[in-house]
C-alpha cells in the first residue's frame, strides 16, 4: 500500500489529504497509525510503546495540531527511529505544545 503525503498548505488541505493507513508521530516520539477517518473525526492508534492507545480527534482539531507541528508524517514506520534522529540532527524537529 502506497502512503499518500499529507499536504500542509492549509487546514483544509490537511483535512482533505489525511487517509487511513498513514503514519504520524507526536512530540513524545510516539508513532501512530491513522486507523479510521470519516467526515467528523480521526482515530490514531499507537504503534510503539508499552501498550496500545487510541486517540480520537475531530478532523478540525487534528488539522490544526498537524499544521502547528504537534504531529508530523512518517514516511516509513520501519525507518521511524532513523527519521527521528535525522530530523534532530538537521534541526527539523519541533516542540510539543503543552
Amino acid at each position: 500500500m502506497e502512503t499518500t503525503k499529507i499536504i500542509t498548505t492549509t487546514a483544509n488541505t490537511i483535512k482533505a489529504t489525511i487517509a487511513k493507513g498513514q503514519f504520524i508521530r507526536n512530540g513524545g516520539n510516539r508513532l501512530f497509525e491513522i486507523t479510521t477517518v470519516n467526515d467528523a473525526q480521526v482515530v490514531l492508534t499507537s504503534v510503539n510503546g508499552e501498550k496500545e492507545q487510541s486517540v480520537i480527534l475531530s478532523k478540525e482539531v487534528f488539522a490544526k495540531l498537524f499544521r502547528m507541528g504537534n504531529y508530523v508524517q512518517v514516511a516509513s514506520p520501519a525507518r521511524f527511529m532513523i527519521e527521528m534522529i535525522e530530523s534532530r540532527k538537521t534541526g527539523a524537529d519541533r516542540f510539543l505544545i503543552k
